[in-house]
């Protein structure tokens, strides 16, 4: 192996070592370099120069030392409050709510505004205005934004990424709509559907217990589902998963493109099982 390829092969493991490193803190932190390695099995010289790197770059610090142990007390580190925040976005039909956590997950304050028409419009307003109301809490930039995670009703396409079906909000589904939304909240901005969301928390809740195959039912102005299995929520083919309120059969009102011909299917239209990305082909 030639030294360039040895080079970029170090940095890879490097970046790697640090981000398990860093997962660890953030999950278990306040933690002591020891404690990280026996859960990772990284080796201690790993896991002291990912530290150090971490710190470097502002997303771990030192918070103390461990009491308790004769000899020198080993170091605690933990997740750098300063290192940014995550937005969680919630929007409703006449709602919205923002929530500020820490890298580790600690909430930080929340903000909620009211939309007064439910129109796109009206819901990039007010998010405009619990974002600036959030930020002003503690005089925080944007720049200050690590990532933003937006749940949403309707269905979010695969591949563009645009929202589907919310006709509670009309214009929801709009190109602009989608551009002005990753305009307010920055690059490192996603749009999930809002069941799939309260899923993975339960998830993650119900993997503590052991119970990974479940199913989420999610009553409000609409009704919906979730799929879990082995811990992790399945959306399905074309993110249609779950939609037990809406499930056209035959000829769709809503479609604005001919469907293509399916053989396999009654009538040559594609079967509805596999247009809403069932679990399993139908028989």
């Amino acid at each position: 192996m030639n030294s360039l390829a040895q080079g970029v092969r170090a940095t890879d493991l490097k970046r790697t070592n640090g981000r398990v490193v860093l997962d660890d803190v953030r999950i278990y932190g306040p933690t002591t370099a020891p404690e990280i390695g026996k859960r990772t099995s990284l080796s201690k010289p790993t896991v002291g120069s990912a530290l150090r790197s971490l710190e470097a770059a502002g997303f771990v610090c030192e918070r103390g030392s461990k009491a308790g142990r004769s000899g020198q007390a080993p170091l605690l580190w933990a997740i750098d409050e300063r290192a940014g925040l995550v937005l969680s976005i919630d929007v409703w039909t006449q709602w919205v709510r923002l929530g500020r956590r820490s890298l580790n997950g600690q909430p930080r304050g929340t903000f909620r505004a009211r939309s007064e028409s439910g129109s796109a419009e009206d819901m990039l307003h007010a998010l405009t205005g619990a974002l600036n109301g959030l930020l002003a809490q503690e005089s925080l930039a944007r720049e200050a934004i690590v990532y933003a995670v937006m749940g949403s009703p309707g269905v979010v396409d695969a591949t563009s990424g645009r929202l589907q079906h919310a006709s509670n909000l009309p214009g929801w589904d709009d190109k602009s709509t989608l551009t002005a939304l990753h305009d307010l909240f920055g690059p490192n901005f996603l749009i999930m559907k809002d069941v799939y969301l309260a899923v993975l928390g339960e998830a993650e809740a119900r993997n503590i217990d052991g119970a990974k195959d479940f199913v989420l039912l999610s009553v409000g102005r609409g009704v919906g589902a979730a799929v879990v299995r082995d811990g992790q929520p399945l959306p399905g083919a074309n993110g249609l998963a779950g939609e037990i309120a809406f499930l056209p059969l035959g000829v769709d009102p809503l479609a604005r493109l001919p469907r293509p011909r399916d053989a396999r299917s009654p009538g040559g239209w594609a079967s509805p099982c596999r247009r809403v990305g069932a679990l399993a082909p139908c028989t």
